[in-house]
């Protein structure tokens, strides 16, 4: 009787609690992605870590914990573009380790890539609600970047020469080179 209905209404709750953390995390990382800030925030190894990419990382962790339960059936029978994803990554990687001349490089983006790939994985796995309201994040923060952008075009036309903007419109427009070069 009660104590069943009670563990039922936990476990919606922790689903729902679930679903929201995903949804965050996958929205932070699609918030950010339309501004591209690629100065670096982080460095390791010889690698450089951009704030989009911890927050990539950050999200690829939650959305794995979160949907755990889906990750054994999703790579069972993955999405064909999944599959080839990794199909690729995995190639690029193989590729890197025989690279005649600049391993070094070869590896660095091959290693992106099958972050990228991760990343891609984890999002399959994300419950439904959760890429619902990331895509919603992503739509409002392309629609900012393309607001600034026609504004800076506007201005350019109206006669006022190149416009400087603010610091915000010199780091959307620039995707982030404004910050790199004061570094």
């Amino acid at each position: 009787g009660r104590p069943r209905r009670s563990i039922a209404r936990s476990t919606r709750i922790a689903a729902r609690a679930e679903d929201r953390l995903a949804a965050v995390a996958l929205a932070v990382v699609f918030l950010l992605l339309p501004f591209e800030p690629r100065a670096a925030v982080f460095t390791a190894a010889g690698l450089r870590t951009t704030l989009l990419e911890l927050a990539a990382a950050g999200a690829t962790l939650v959305l794995l914990a979160v949907g755990r339960g889906r990750l054994p059936s999703l790579c069972r029978r993955p999405p064909a573009a999944l599959l080839f994803l990794g199909a690729f990554a995995a190639v690029n990687v193989v590729s890197a380790v025989f690279a005649p001349v600049h391993r070094d490089l070869a590896l660095k983006f091959s290693l992106r890539l099958a972050a990228a790939f991760l990343f891609a994985l984890a999002v399959a796995a994300a419950p439904a609600r959760a890429r619902r309201w990331a895509l919603a994040a992503l739509a409002g923060s392309a629609t900012v970047v393309a607001a600034l952008a026609i504004e800076h075009v506007l201005a350019a036309a109206a006669g006022n020469g190149v416009v400087a903007g603010t610091a915000i419109q010199d780091i959307v427009l620039a995707g982030g080179a404004a910050v790199d070069a004061k570094q």
